[in-house]
């Protein structure tokens, strides 16, 4: 685990890497690699729960980690207990925007908002890479020389292939 993160590390990717080819219009063929080499943190207990927090009223011991400081993406499950947690802290202090929030992840690191915002869309590109992964072996499976009615004979296509992996996965 260590040595595939400082691989990353060394390579200068992190979730600010994640973030930039999210941001400017993400395909598979752009996006596919960079993304898959992103792993999920793995916890041999079970984690305490994140706490929000005002990032102005965090104590000096408590640092915010910046994004391109973070090579590790955490589980759905926990980033959505964050949300959880920080949509209740925020209904006490309905004043201050986003930015000015934090979720500690007690053991692990502090992070704001927008690092858990990179995390949830990276979650959601590789659920459609996924899916495009999928209907281009389905495709490729598909056996075009059955004898069928002529109203369902259909030709293969390679344009549709090539433009699903252009097409965007956000």
């Amino acid at each position: 685990m260590a040595q595939e993160d400082s691989i990353l590390h060394n390579e200068g990717m992190s979730l600010k890497t994640v973030e930039d080819l999210l941001s400017h219009e993400p395909t598979y063929t752009t996006c596919a690699g960079p993304l898959r080499r992103f792993q999920l943190f793995v916890f041999e207990r079970k984690m305490k729960p994140p706490i929000p927090h005002v990032i102005s009223l965090l104590p000096a011991s408590k640092h915010v980690v910046d994004s391109a400081a973070i090579s590790r993406i955490l589980t759905k499950e926990l980033l959505q207990r964050a949300s959880k947690k920080w949509l209740l802290y925020q209904k006490k202090h309905k004043k201050l925007p986003e930015r000015d929030f934090a979720v500690e992840f007690p053991g692990l690191f502090v992070i704001t908002m927008e690092t858990l915002r990179t995390m949830k869309l990276w979650h959601q590109a590789v659920k459609e890479l996924n899916n495009i992964e999928r209907a281009i072996t389905w495709i490729a499976e598909i056996d075009f020389s059955l004898d069928i009615s002529p109203a369902f004979k259909v030709t293969r296509c390679r344009v549709g292939i090539e433009s699903r992996s252009n097409s965007d996965i956000l």
